[in-house]
């Protein structure tokens, strides 16, 4: 019923995030409209749409639900660290730890609004644009995470009657973790990893803290219903707009993109839908003239 296609940027200075995301290799995809510019790889599925939003309330703590992160691949994370500290934007500290088989490095940087992108150095990934040209330093959208409250409900929805498949349910117990994400202390959380049947990008990690390491104040919800400047939404696609809508109900409208659907999923998860025609596989922002 759902296909993730891309994630949509709340920003008070459009071109201040646009030259925020360039800096890691992406581009502008199409001409701006009124609904945002696409920023992404051109040919290549996993874009972010900027749009003009206002700033927000400043009043959520470290374990906040809502939008935690966009995610992109690095193949270099010293190389990035590099370039992120000569352009001088403001990161957390960079971790490398082991998980299972693999080993990873991640840093949380934080762009024009505080907009939260991660960098992933792993050396198992998923598809990406690196797998075509391993000369490139930063992948397209690897991923968007979310923070949920209750992940077995949230889980359950986009594997079950959205069509997700659900790659793996997981804890994550590393302090690493906990340090890169700059909580206050060492926290256990659980995550699970929804992707397309053939895993190509973007994917949709669903994040459940453990609700043990919640402080008074610590909590809250990073709003995307209003989208809020620093705030992201995750945005599908559908071929029925109307099973869509009643599935989960939500406010229809219509901008300069389409018709499109404002809803809340199951576990609190704000998305938007986005009406397409029957055959069309290629990502969203091909259609825009």
């Amino acid at each position: 019923m759902l296909t993730f296609d891309h994630a949509v940027v709340g920003a008070t200075d459009v071109e201040a995030t646009i030259d925020f995301l360039m800096a890691f290799g992406l581009e502008r995809l199409a001409s701006p409209t009124a609904a945002g510019t696409f920023v992404g790889l051109p040919g290549e599925p996993g874009a972010i749409l900027v749009r003009l939003a206002e700033k927000g309330s400043d009043r959520v703590g470290p374990y906040a639900t809502g939008g935690q992160a966009l995610d992109l691949y690095t193949s270099d994370l010293a190389r990035s660290l590099e370039l992120v500290d000569g352009a001088g934007f403001t990161r957390g500290p960079a971790v490398s730890y082991t998980f299972g088989p693999m080993t990873l490095g991640q840093v949380l940087i934080h762009g024009p609004d505080g907009l939260p992108v991660v960098l992933v150095e792993v050396d198992h990934r998923l598809p990406s644009a690196l797998n075509s040209d391993p000369d490139r330093l930063h992948s397209q959208l690897h991923s968007v995470v979310w923070g949920v409250e209750d992940l077995d409900a949230a889980t359950t929805f986009f594997s079950g009657p959205a069509g997700l498949a659900l790659r793996a349910t997981f804890p994550l117990t590393a302090p690493e973790v906990s340090t890169f994400m700059e909580l206050p202390r060492p926290t256990s959380m659980r995550m699970s990893v929804l992707a397309h049947e053939d895993a190509r990008p973007p994917r949709f990690e669903l994040l459940a803290f453990d609700a043990a390491a919640v402080r008074l104040g610590e909590g809250g919800h990073r709003s995307g219903r209003p989208l809020e400047a620093g705030a992201l939404l995750p945005v599908f696609t559908t071929v029925d707009l109307d099973a869509v809508e009643e599935l989960v109900g939500g406010l229809r409208t219509t901008d300069d993109l389409g018709e499109r659907l404002d809803a809340t999923a199951p576990g609190g998860v704000d998305l938007e839908v986005r009406s397409v025609a029957h055959g069309n596989v290629g990502p969203f922002y091909a259609l825009v003239p």
